[in-house]
């Protein structure tokens, strides 16, 4: 056994270490909380640059870019709102339409109109995301679009951004009746060159809809559904399908997504088709009616061929009395009721190639 002298200690007693001053600590503990702040700012940053383009967020933020006639920040957070809600699109039409009203503020007409028709085109494909407020906001700006075109010496773009603003109003009919009250002898000479109407599709926007298949009893082959810029009866562009044989009987239809509400104010439809090879093609309209579960649909045949060799087809009834009609003999409520799409009806027969012109809406 080891025995402890005076110059060896024990373990327990030697002396430990007393660290810094505490002076010196204080200055190390402020010294690292101010080298954190900008760290914590820099996140406070991130995360404020993200809410902003929530979808739960976005539209104070725009808006209030918008009071503050700072455009380009709008349309920025506008984008940002796109890409944040890339895994949903409920406030995709509210984006457009807001960024169009951005645009517009910085007098790129050009611009605003593509928008506001992109936030149209969204109400009328998922038009249960539209409420009343979004209808009401986007007519009036359509409206004030609209002016500013006229004023600027452009009627055709006029009468796009006025279409536009009456098809996403949901009251088409009431929206034109209102339109032409408001507007001045000299603004609807320029404006329409005859009757007063508005365009439900010209297939002019930046992705226009395509004729496709709502039913297809006769199994025809579709060779090519596209935008033709060079066949139209309006000198615009037109729908072209191009349709191989029937191998079947039954009919085919073909249409496109349309939001035209059954509303008692009365309205009337014209629309232009050609075809390679003359046949007894028919308009066709399909209903939807939500409360009650039901849909319709009605063919006409064209009113006359004009020399051109297009056919038009001039729907003048009142959709709502005869919708009506038929749900009091099959009990059920129309309340709510559209037209969801608006297309052409085939019988059986060979290929052929058909051109579907801008369909108009006007006041019978």
């Amino acid at each position: 056994m080891t025995e402890q002298t005076e110059n060896t200690p024990a373990r327990e007693q030697i002396a430990l270490n007393p660290g810094l001053p505490k002076q010196y600590l204080v200055g190390l503990v402020i010294l690292l909380t101010l080298a954190l702040i900008p760290g914590i700012l820099l996140i406070r940053a991130l995360a404020l640059g993200v809410t902003q383009y929530q979808v739960s967020a976005f539209e104070d933020y725009t808006r209030t870019a918008l009071a503050e006639k700072n455009f380009e920040r709008a349309i920025e957070l506008c984008t940002g709102a796109l890409k944040a809600g890339v895994n949903r699109s409920d406030h995709w039409g509210k984006v457009y339409l807001l960024r169009a009203q951005a645009y517009a503020g910085l007098n790129k007409l050009d611009d605003s109109l593509g928008e506001l028709e992109a936030a149209t085109a969204f109400w009328r494909q998922k038009y249960y995301y539209a409420t009343e407020e979004n209808r009401v906001e986007l007519a009036s700006f359509g409206t004030e679009l609209g002016r500013k075109l006229l004023a600027a010496s452009a009627p055709d773009k006029a009468l796009r951004a006025f279409s536009t603003a009456g098809m996403g109003s949901g009251d088409p009919g009431g929206y034109l009746a209102d339109l032409i009250a408001k507007l001045d002898d000299a603004q609807k000479k320029q404006l329409w060159k005859e009757a007063p109407l508005i365009i439900v599709e010209d297939f002019r926007e930046k992705n226009p809809p395509l004729l496709a298949a709502i039913e297809n009893q006769q199994n025809r082959t579709v060779a090519a559904s596209k935008i033709d810029p060079e066949a139209s009866c309006t000198g615009g562009v037109s729908a072209l399908l191009e349709l191989g044989p029937s191998s079947q009987d039954g009919r085919a239809r073909f249409g496109l997504a349309a939001y035209l509400p059954v509303s008692e104010t009365p309205y009337a439809l014209r629309a232009y088709l050609k075809e390679e090879t003359p046949s007894d093609t028919q308009f066709l309209i399909t209903y939807w009616f939500e409360s009650a579960q039901k849909s319709a649909l009605t063919l006409d045949a064209p009113a006359k061929t004009l020399d051109n060799g297009w056919k038009c087809f001039d729907i003048r009834r009142n959709f709502y009395q005869e919708r009506l009609a038929e749900a009091n003999q099959q009990g059920y409520l129309i309340s709510g009721g559209i037209i969801n799409n608006l297309g052409i009806s085939l019988s059986p027969s060979p290929a052929n190639r058909f051109w579907l012109d801008r369909i108009e809406l006007y006041l019978p």
